[in-house]
């Protein structure tokens, strides 16, 4: 097709049209249009209204009805749903509420080259955004055929810094989070955050009047663990009175959020143990378990709120699907297995195997989950995945999943899984933490997309001149992950669950992801890469926090492994290019200065990595603790 000039001679004919009257998403896809436009070409275009006489040269934004009139009818359009398209030298795009910024953003990045990747800051409320946006002495643009996008989830969420900047999340069509300062990161639609079953509840309020509303746990009702700061166990479910508590408390937070339509009512993190009262415990016994009593109560809120999908957890305790039909107090009867069409079951498969895929892994752990996601899927409700890319208590430590990523997706989507969630670390250094989010947003909306075009098109635009490097190394690191049989990569396992995964001795020339002659492969790389860009860039920045990353599996090997130093060769020899630091060559001086550098790397970075897993870990006293030998299996 013939290219339409877009800019030339520093000047462009385009003008923007916008409707009469914009809304709120029509003025910021506008000012997004406008702002890239000037930071590629250095011009600012004028902007019109529909009413206005029509120029030759339009980009026309959102619902114009003088000028949408190529199309005989209305084009529906669903949620983040958008389309462009070119006629003669206008340029027409749309969308579905925020579909309308995902379409503007596409328009760029597609026409434009404005790529948007990386996010530096530290603070959730105000990511610092270094967007690499090329200025062009002239921009063509290839004429094109109607293209409409629809994304194969309706909500794609991953927690992370990047995705935390709303600019970020409209390039790479994720949704947004809400960010405010001093407040829990909320999600886009949504109106309460997971977890607060006994928080609506209202804690321990109610046990000095009415002790019955409490689990009846090892002989008696009980409020422990259902504290503000400490809360591990849900209310009694049978209780109308509970059920009346939770049903008021849940109206009060929509009357002040009236136009969120998703609304959470799930159970609280780390429960253990559950109500084991004369009217619970026989549906508790029952395969199912705590399932038994926490979906007939969700599905019984649900009909109270049929204008509003109810989102609740199906994790850990309430993994299993209920075995226990639903009794509604008009004497319906809602059969065993099966939710109200609102609800909306957030499915987390926790301790599986993360490194390999749960469409066709054999384990057995993955033939469960299977099994639980299909009668979920036959359910009647709406199907969402809660997955984890990082071990919590080691974020540094490389944790690859992008090889079985799109096999897994197609397999929820085949399953009518609508929506995904993917929990990386938020505003803490995490193994490939950028790579992942952007790989994510990217196969989220499409799952058929080229997942190496996708690896190579961001280490393009964010390793700079180590690019070549750094997509071998992540290519590698992949590669031998998905030949990895050295046992269960658990996201979930505390300090200790990935020591087995960092023991080079294992197979010092074998198929284990950290075998030493991968470990000496992967430095290689990243040290390549190191010495192509510039010292102290945000390039060399980046390429830096992946050594890292290795250095900590080397600190835990060295440490773990320290007393077999004297027996393996193959093992001391590798770690002898420590010796000669300010500790010396023992191999306690060895294990110290392999520990102080990583130390030195971590704080010395701008910004700096103190936080090194979930709970607030921070790097020196953890280096301490490796030193002394403390806290380990």
């Amino acid at each position: 097709m013939k290219n339409i000039p877009f800019y030339k001679d520093g000047k462009s004919n385009y003008v923007i049209v916008q409707p009469s009257s914009p809304d709120q998403i029509h003025q910021d896809a506008v000012q997004l249009l406008n702002d890239e436009i000037y930071k590629v070409c250095s011009i600012t275009l004028p902007v019109i209204t529909d009413n206005e006489s029509p120029q030759y040269h339009e980009i026309i934004i959102g619902n114009c009805p003088n000028r949408n009139t190529v199309f005989g009818s209305t084009i529906l359009l669903d949620h983040d749903e958008f389309y462009l398209f070119n006629k003669d030298s206008k340029i027409y795009i749309n969308g579905n509420r925020r579909g309308l910024m995902l379409g503007v953003s596409y328009f760029l990045e597609n026409y434009l080259k404005v790529k948007k990747l990386m996010v530096t800051g530290r603070n959730g409320a105000q990511p610092i955004e270094c967007f690499k946006v090329k200025s062009l002495p002239e921009v063509y643009i290839t004429k094109f055929n109607f293209n409409i996008q629809k994304p194969a989830f309706s909500y794609r969420w991953v927690v992370s810094q990047e995705a935390y900047s709303k600019n970020y999340s409209n390039f790479n069509k994720l949704s947004y989070w809400d960010i405010k300062v001093m407040q829990p990161a909320a999600l886009e639609d949504s109106g309460e955050s997971v977890h607060n079953l006994t928080r609506l509840f209202g804690y321990q309020t109610h046990f000095a009047s009415h002790p019955e509303y409490y689990p009846y746990i090892n002989g008696s009702r009980t409020s422990e663990l259902m504290t503000e700061t400490q809360c591990h166990r849900a209310p009694c479910l049978s209780q109308a009175g509970v059920f009346d508590i939770v049903k008021a408390a849940l109206q009060a937070k929509m009357d002040e959020k009236p136009d969120k339509p998703i609304w959470n009512l799930s159970q609280p993190d780390g429960m253990t143990d559950y109500c084991q009262c004369s009217e619970c415990a026989p549906k508790h016994a029952l395969p199912g378990g705590f399932s038994n009593t926490l979906f007939p109560f969700i599905n019984r809120m649900a009909k109270e709120f049929p204008d509003k999908i109810i989102k609740t957890l199906s994790y850990v305790v309430s993994d299993h699907i209920h075995t226990v039909e639903t009794v509604y107090s008009n004497g319906n009867i809602l059969p065993a297995g099966k939710v109200e069409p609102n609800v909306m079951i957030i499915y987390c498969p926790t301790i599986n195997n993360k490194i390999k895929s749960i469409a066709s892994s054999n384990e057995l752990i993955a033939g469960t989950y299977r099994e639980m996601l299909y009668k979920w899927s036959q359910s009647g409700g709406k199907l969402f995945i809660w997955e984890y890319l990082v071990n919590f208590s080691y974020y540094l430590f490389p944790f690859p999943t992008l090889h079985i990523l799109q096999e897994n997706l197609k397999y929820y989507k085949s399953l009518g899984v609508s929506s995904f969630f993917a929990e990386c670390s938020s505003t803490e250094d995490s193994s490939l933490r950028a790579l992942n989010t952007y790989a994510y947003s990217r196969l989220l909306w499409n799952p058929d997309d080229d997942l190496e075009g996708i690896i190579s098109d961001f280490c393009k635009n964010y390793y700079g001149t180590g690019y070549k490097e750094m997509f071998q190394y992540i290519t590698t690191l992949l590669k031998y992950a998905n030949n990895d049989n050295s046992g269960v990569w658990n996201s979930m396992g505390g300090t200790g669950s990935m020591i087995g995964h960092a023991n080079p001795v294992l197979s010092v020339e074998g198929t284990t992801l950290f075998s030493i002659k991968h470990l000496k492969e992967f430095y290689q790389y990243i040290d390549d890469a190191l010495a192509k860009v510039n010292i102290n860039s945000n390039e060399w920045a980046a390429i830096k926090r992946e050594q890292i990353c290795l250095k900590q599996v080397e600190v835990e090997a060295s440490c773990t492994y320290a007393h077999r130093l004297s027996t393996n060769q193959d093992f001391f020899d590798y770690f002898t290019r420590y010796g000669g630091g300010n500790y010396g060559n023992t191999p306690k001086g060895k294990i110290q200065n392999r520990c102080y550098d990583l130390q030195t790397d971590c704080l010395s970075l701008n910004p700096p990595i103190e936080n090194i897993n979930g709970t607030g870990r921070k790097i020196t006293p953890y280096v301490t603790d490796v030193i002394n030998g403390a806290g380990y299996n």
